[in-house]
Parts: structure tokens; C-alpha cells; sequence
């Protein structure tokens, strides 16, 4: 292996890998070191020196130390000047302006619709897409209001956007909606952005589409 790739363990130098960095533009490197507990070891005489700040020659003096972070391969970051762009994890506006292109709604056996539609990213932060643990990623929902526009249900299914979502891009999703057993009557059905275990768009920003149902 050595003989026909070379040494593929070789050590990192932390001051040329930097410089070779600020060439092409970035300014900061970040490292995340590991130290080996067998390359560590210290007796107590030894610590109590380290801890009244006095130099002593042991595993943890600094020359030997940064010699062995070099060695061992640490974990690194580059980092480049600039702002970080907003997401819906830590959004700033959250606006959509959402389009039903085509609606047809099912009474029987069970009350259920299809849909399709246009959804516009008209605020400023990324829509992310792929679910988090703590939420910040968006999908469309759906809200069952009655006919005086009060809120009877907001625990529909979700219909996930396939991708990020940048500010002024639009996307186009289609979805099924199970009703569940409705009771006769007239109802809305408010198709709204969410930004998971964050809020609905409504609470900032007008730009849902309503639907109105006879059942």
C-alpha cells in the first residue's frame, strides 16, 4: 500500500496549512485537538505544579503538546469572512405567498382531498427542508376553520417541500389531506406555511390560501 500510494499518514502542519489558507481568502482556522490519554499521563506532583502555573517539563508542556496535536490529526475549520445567511431555524420574515392550482374534495366513504399548488418563498430566510430534531425546517399545512372562520383543527398532515427554499424562489408541491369524519356543514380549510415547532406563517405574515368546503 505504502509503495503504491506513499505515506498517507503524514502530519499536519498547522502554520503552513493556515498560510496556504489566507491564500485563497480565508482569515480563521479553528482547531478541535485530541489528546490521546496515553500521551497525557501526569503524576500528582507534577499536576500541582501545572496548577500553581509553574513550568515543568511533563506530557502537557506546551512545546510537546502542540507537537502531538500536529501529529494526531486534529479536526479543523476554515472559516471566511461574511454573513451567515438566515434559515427558518433562526428566521427573520417568514411570508409565503401560496397559490391552490387544482382542489377536489372526497365525502365518500371518508371526507379527504387532493391538491396541488404554487408556493412563493417572499421573505427573508432559506425555507430548509430536511427535518431537525428541534425543528426550523418548513412544510405546508393545513388548518380546518368553520364557516365564522374559528379554528376547529390544526392537526392535519403535513406536505413536505423537496428541497430548500431560497428567498424570491417558488416551488410547486401536491398533497393529499385525510378530513377525518366531518359533520355536515360549511367549512374552511387554510393551507399555511409552518415553521416546525416554531409557529405558522399566519402569526407574521398574511399570504395563506383559503379553501371553502361543503360537506
Amino acid at each position: 500500500m505504502v509503495e503504491q500510494y506513499g505515506d498517507l499518514e503524514q502530519s499536519i502542519y498547522i502554520n503552513e496549512m493556515f498560510q496556504l489558507a489566507q491564500d485563497v481568502g480565508f482569515e480563521e482556522l479553528y482547531l478541535k485537538p485530541y489528546i490521546y490519554p496515553e500521551l497525557s499521563t501526569i503524576n500528582v506532583k507534577q499536576w500541582k505544579h501545572i496548577k500553581a502555573g509553574k513550568t515543568e517539563s511533563t506530557s502537557l508542556d506546551p512545546l510537546f503538546m502542540s507537537g502531538i496535536i500536529e501529529q494526531t490529526h486534529p479536526i479543523f475549520v476554515f472559516v471566511k469572512a461574511g454573513i451567515q445567511p438566515k434559515t427558518s431555524k433562526n428566521p427573520g420574515i417568514l411570508k409565503a405567498l401560496i397559490t391552490i392550482t387544482e382542489f377536489n374534495l372526497q365525502t365518500e366513504p371518508v371526507v379527504k382531498a387532493a391538491f396541488k399548488a404554487k408556493v412563493a418563498n417572499l421573505g427573508n430566510c432559506i425555507w430548509l427542508s430536511e427535518a431537525r430534531e428541534f425543528g426550523g425546517y418548513v412544510t405546508l399545512g393545513v388548518k380546518i376553520l368553520n364557516s365564522e372562520g374559528r379554528m376547529f383543527s390544526e392537526a392535519l398532515n403535513r406536505t413536505w417541500i423537496p428541497r430548500d427554499l431560497s428567498p424570491g424562489d417558488d416551488i410547486a408541491l401536491s398533497g393529499a389531506i385525510n378530513l377525518g369524519n366531518l359533520t355536515t356543514g360549511k367549512y374552511i380549510l387554510r393551507f399555511d406555511m409552518v415553521d416546525e415547532f416554531i409557529c405558522w406563517f399566519e402569526e407574521q405574515s398574511t399570504g395563506y390560501a383559503d379553501v371553502e368546503i361543503n360537506v
